[in-house]
């Protein structure tokens, strides 16, 4: 830029000069013919060259001159501006001269004052840098810039820096290498950013971790975190998760290798993949529960865990837990042979009790067997709990009972009963109450045995209880009752047929019977072919 103002003002002169030597001679010489006034006209001429040429020169070099204040000025307030901006900046910039691969500070942002406590003039002491590296750093540090810096031309490395005040601070240095044409290094550019915070931030985080870890690792139950759609990858798990899978960590590393390794019967090993992978995409988190799932090992027997997962929602990823229930499960089976060495027993007792009231009443011999066979078919019919189901067996078993309580040839008296002899008979629910409320049965045998007679409308008896005051277990009782006696021999009278049962129960449906026993009831004789056991 200046070179070529100072060649348009050097070529403007002797553009000038030129014409003027040419033509004021030859201007002269045509006009004057006496010689000695020519050469005094030629002497004033030269002089008033000179006086031209200095104006124009003045005005030419004046307007240049203006140029470049003004340009100057430009330069300076573009200065100032970066200079304010890298004083309000939060990074420290700098500059350094490279000569045979050694570097020397040639200059720094004023800012360094505001966070590091130096001036600038002490950053560009020779060793100013080397010597306020924190020790444990500036090895590493140090090496960093000589092995690998001049080969890649950037570096971005962090370290500790002790600041004037005696503090020390996290920096880290993001450095650039400049080249000339020929590719020698010359200056590098580089900024300091203060990252203290965000090392103290990081410090609390990895604390936090590390307590976090401390605790999952102690805790009783097996935890993960993971992904599985349908692989199941693990970035973390604690000591006891592979434990209790009874298998390593090292096993689990392989995205393939969960199901393989945890479920060795591949049977087995489907069934479960197919469940999990079925309730994980179901986006329930109900159905992420897996109770008492077995692991076998060959010759080692098996164990049992229970398992829940929690999703992270947006990740991808759920928080697998898993805990040891063999024990209970140990436990539950041995309870569960105990019951059923009771309910064998219980069973063999209600047997021979319900023996000792039909060997009194000969003619209602296995009555009690029917009824029992076909409430429970009734009752599963329906949908209940197996345990309730069981209750409702034995309660059909023995719900005759209080009959032994009756005169033996009121029961096998082969002509109509007297209003007497009925009302005795009506005593035998309340007596076979009386009979079985002490015993302690797991099932409301006794109440089922005392409401057998009661209807829905209340005309039954003893009680004339109505609709859902009476047991479900008596309501099902009552139907299988009246459909097992019209149906079988009495001693009063011939079978009556199970057209003739199934009839009475569904015309007195919802009025003496409950309207649900009664449909259940009809579907097993008409739709399911269920027949009552031979007497």
């Amino acid at each position: 830029m200046m070179r070529k103002a100072i060649f348009e003002v050097v070529g403007l002169y002797v553009l000038i000069a030129g014409a003027w030597v040419l033509l004021s001679d030859q201007a002269l010489l045509w006009l004057v013919k006496d010689p000695d006034l020519c050469l005094w006209m030629q002497t004033y001429k030269g002089w008033g060259f000179v006086l031209v040429t200095a104006v124009l020169l003045y005005l030419v070099l004046f307007d240049r001159l203006k140029m470049l204040e003004q340009a100057h000025d430009a330069g300076n307030l573009i200065t100032e501006r970066l200079q304010h901006y890298l004083s309000a900046s939060p990074v420290i910039s700098y500059a350094l001269r490279i000569e045979n691969n050694q570097a020397s500070p040639i200059w720094v942002s004023e800012n360094i004052t505001g966070i590091l406590g130096y001036t600038t003039e002490e950053l560009l002491q020779p060793s100013w840098w080397d010597d306020h590296l924190h020790p444990d750093d500036r090895e590493e540090a140090q090496a960093k810039v000589w092995s690998s810096f001049f080969e890649t031309g950037t570096l971005d490395h962090k370290y500790r820096f002790l600041c004037k005040d005696g503090t020390v601070i996290w920096i880290q240095d993001q450095i650039r290498l400049v080249r000339d044409e020929g590719g020698t290094p010359r200056e590098a550019i580089g900024v300091w950013t203060n990252i203290t915070e965000l090392k103290q931030t990081e410090e609390k985080l990895r604390k936090r971790e590390s307590f976090i870890r401390a605790v999952l690792d102690n805790l009783p139950i097996g935890v993960a975190v993971n992904s599985i759609d349908p692989h199941v990858v693990f970035g973390y798990m604690n000591d006891l998760f592979p434990e209790l899978y009874r298998t390593t960590k090292e096993a689990l590393t392989d995205p393939d290798a969960f199901w393989n390794v945890v479920y060795e019967d591949p049977e087995f090993r489907e069934k479960m993949k197919k469940q999990v992978l079925d309730d994980y995409a179901s986006g329930d988190p109900a159905r992420l529960y897996w109770p008492d799932v077995p692991i076998t090992r060959r010759g080692s027997g098996t164990t049992y865990i229970t398992a829940r997962n929690i999703t992270i929602p947006g990740e991808g990823l759920m928080v697998s837990t898993v805990w040891d229930v063999t024990e209970r499960k140990r436990l539950e089976l041995e309870r569960q042979v105990i019951i059923d060495k009771l309910r064998k027993g219980l069973t063999a007792t209600v047997q021979a009790i319900s023996a000792v009231v039909e060997a009194k009443d000969p003619y209602t011999a296995g009555h009690q067997q029917r009824v029992s066979d076909l409430a429970r078919t009734i009752a599963c019919e329906m949908g209940l709990p197996g345990d309730q189901i069981e209750g409702i067996r034995v309660a059909g078993i023995i719900h005759d009972i209080g009959k032994i309580s009756v005169p033996s040839e009121i029961l096998s008296k082969p002509s109509k009963l007297s209003l007497v002899e009925f009302r005795l008979i009506q005593v035998h629910p309340e007596a076979g109450y009386e009979i079985l409320k002490d015993v302690e049965f797991p099932w409301p045998v006794a109440r089922a045995v005392l409401q057998h007679h009661e209807r829905m409308d209340g005309s039954g008896y003893p009680s004339g209880l109505k609709g859902g005051d009476i047991l479900l277990e008596a309501r099902i009782l009552a139907v299988a009752d009246v459909v097992e006696s019209m149906a079988s021999h009495r001693p009063y009278r011939p079978t009556l047929g199970i057209e003739a049962a199934l009839e009475e129960i569904m015309k007195n449906k919802g009025i003496l019977y409950d309207p649900d026993v009664v449909d259940a009831c009809l579907k097993l004789f008409r739709e399911k072919e269920y027949q009552l056991p031979s007497e």
